[in-house]
């Protein structure tokens, strides 16, 4: 997290376009016309997690932020969600507490 020096205040980490999930072995441009816009209910049946701990995980940059669709709407791109999944894969369990 950042701190903001006039207030030294906590400022919130990039949203959206600057999230670090861009890789595409799909062959879909992110953001282009074949990248779909999933809204929560589909994200949360691809991810498995609740909203709370999807944006516990944004808050710590380890999970993609969603793109405003529209005053109060908002959606994730399908790419950026697939390559979450796929770096996932690759990463070490977590051990038990």
């Amino acid at each position: 997290m950042i701190l903001d020096r006039a207030e030294s205040t906590p400022v919130p980490p990039p949203r959206g376009r600057a999230t670090p999930f861009r890789l595409n072995d799909d062959g879909v441009q992110p953001g282009g016309p074949d990248d779909r816009l999933l809204l929560w209910p589909e994200v949360q049946n691809l991810v498995g997690f609740s909203r709370t701990t999807a944006w516990r995980m944004q808050r710590a940059g380890l999970f993609p932020w969603p793109i405003p669709v529209s005053p109060g709407r908002v959606g994730w791109r399908e790419s950026e969600l697939n390559a979450w999944k796929r770096a996932r894969r690759g990463a070490e369990p977590v051990p038990g507490r």
